[in-house]
């Protein structure tokens, strides 16, 4: 049997106590037992450590956690809570607003228009590109 075997979710729910065998389909209780006898080989003693392993772990995972590079680290990719607060009159906020859009229109607007050496108007401000399956070509 490999080890990455998953079961019926029903044989499943007879590992974990919550059915019996008889109440399985017949179909599924080839199944159970071999899950059952795979479960009753295995270990089951509880695992204890000792103290000592337990201390060396914890003064290593604190030593990790007071580095002086790992705090530095910490602050600045941790999420923190911050908050800001600006007291502004409406009109600088709208006036603000209106100067971003000025601004924004005359870098879109404002580009000088270019007409290409033959003259053919593609770069006029007033032309008007038609495209057709064949081809494009100014109005």
């Amino acid at each position: 049997m490999s080890m990455s075997k998953t079961y019926h979710p029903l044989v499943k729910g007879l590992l974990d106590g919550e059915r019996s065998l008889a109440d399985l389909p017949p179909e599924l209780r080839a199944e159970a037992e071999d899950a059952e006898r795979l479960l009753g080989a295995v270990d089951r003693t509880p695992v204890s450590l000792s103290p000592a392993l337990d201390a060396r772990v914890m003064a290593a995972v604190r030593r990790r956690a007071a580095s002086p590079v790992r705090r530095a680290w910490r602050r600045l990719v941790e999420p923190r809570e911050f908050e800001l607060r600006l007291r502004i009159r409406p009109w600088i906020a709208w006036g603000g607003a209106l100067a971003v859009a000025a601004a924004t229109a005359l870098v879109v607007l404002g580009r000088p228009s270019v007409i290409p050496a033959g003259g053919h108007g593609f770069g006029r401000r007033n032309s008007v590109v038609a495209v057709t399956a064949h081809a494009g070509r100014a109005l």
